[in-house]
């Protein structure tokens, strides 16, 4: 990646990690849409004002019973979903004469599941973002793009904007049988290169499809589907990565992470129940030439650079930024 722009001389390979504040920073995303792309803490008041909250009883009953659990639908995402789950397995590990409300919360989860492609597609399809597709189409062939987002808005920049330097058949981590000629672009002239972008999406990601044990793109990732046709890892304070492809997407994770010495964070708040992450970034990385950080929150910034301290130096060039919208501004 080019870091010029960031006041920096050099090209050099980056790892660029992306969060919700991401998708949320979208060119397209105005101060005055209704059904913006959802963050942890507005998940439930941004479903509740959605299209498919309308036309969908079950997600009507969904937020009624987050009201009446939680007081509010001011509750984060990951924490209704951990505590809802916890609930659910202990009155199934400690049980009683009565059955209790077992079935509620295990009905609301999955509920929760379904209306998680459908108010993401609400608010993202049909829309591609001007920053999203910079960054994609200027970042090198040798670069990596770690997405903690189960969307798909980088996705789609780069089978757009990335040209041969992106192949989706292997730049996820791991094999993609079919269904993959929709999410790049290897056309025009030029021999692609034999190392290519990597898209790592750690807690899975919509356009995953598994069949016959074997893994495939969805050409429409915000469509409905079964519950066991959703490959993500749900929003848990404590996560499960045993299952394939999870665990090899986050050793591909790690091994460019002790490689690189640049990192750039867009919309990544590093949350504190996310250990996993907190402890990769610790352990892996290692002395930083170059960190930027583009988040609106200073108290996130702070603690992505606590979590680095032993691989930032004094030499360490580091740059805060406000927005996606400032980093596409150097970008371009």
């Amino acid at each position: 990646m080019n870091l010029t722009r960031f006041n920096f001389a050099g090209r050099r390979p980056t790892a660029i990690v992306l969060g919700a504040g991401a998708t949320r920073g979208a060119s397209f995303v105005k101060p005055e849409s209704i059904v913006k792309p959802p963050l942890d803490g507005d998940f439930f008041k941004i479903l509740r004002v959605s299209t498919a909250a309308r036309h969908d009883h079950r997600i009507r009953q969904l937020l009624g019973f987050v009201t009446d659990e939680f007081g509010s639908h001011d509750i984060r995402m990951e924490s209704f979903y951990s505590q809802a789950n916890l609930h659910d397995r202990f009155v199934s590990q400690i049980p009683t004469s009565k059955a209790g409300r077992r079935k509620s919360y295990s009905k609301r989860l999955e509920v929760f599941r379904s209306a998680l492609p459908a108010l993401l597609g609400e608010s993202l399809s049909g829309h591609y973002c001007d920053y999203h597709d910079l960054l994609a189409k200027t970042i090198d062939a040798n670069d990596t793009i770690i997405s903690f987002n189960y969307d798909c808005l980088i996705d789609e920049s780069l089978s757009r904007r990335a040209g041969k330097k992106w192949d989706a058949r292997k730049g996820y981590g791991f094999a993609i049988e079919n269904g993959y000629s929709r999410w790049h672009d290897r056309s025009g002239a030029g021999r692609p290169p034999v190392a290519g972008i990597q898209l790592l999406k750690p807690h899975g990601s919509l356009n995953w499809q598994r069949v016959l044990g074997k893994w495939n793109l969805r050409e429409l990732p915000y469509e409905s589907r079964p519950d066991a046709d959703l490959h993500i890892v749900p929003p848990l304070w404590q996560k499960d990565f045993a299952e394939d492809p999870y665990q090899g997407v986050w050793a591909a994770a790690r091994r460019v992470l002790t490689s690189v010495s640049s990192l750039l964070f867009v919309g990544y708040s590093l949350p504190d129940t996310d250990v996993y992450s907190q402890a990769m970034l610790r352990i892996d990385v290692g002395e930083l030439d170059f960190l930027g950080i583009a988040n609106p929150d200073p108290i996130a910034r702070r603690r992505i650079q606590d979590a680095l301290r032993s691989s930032i130096g004094p030499e360490t060039h580091i740059v805060e930024l406000d927005s996606m919208a400032q980093v596409a501004a150097l970008l371009h």
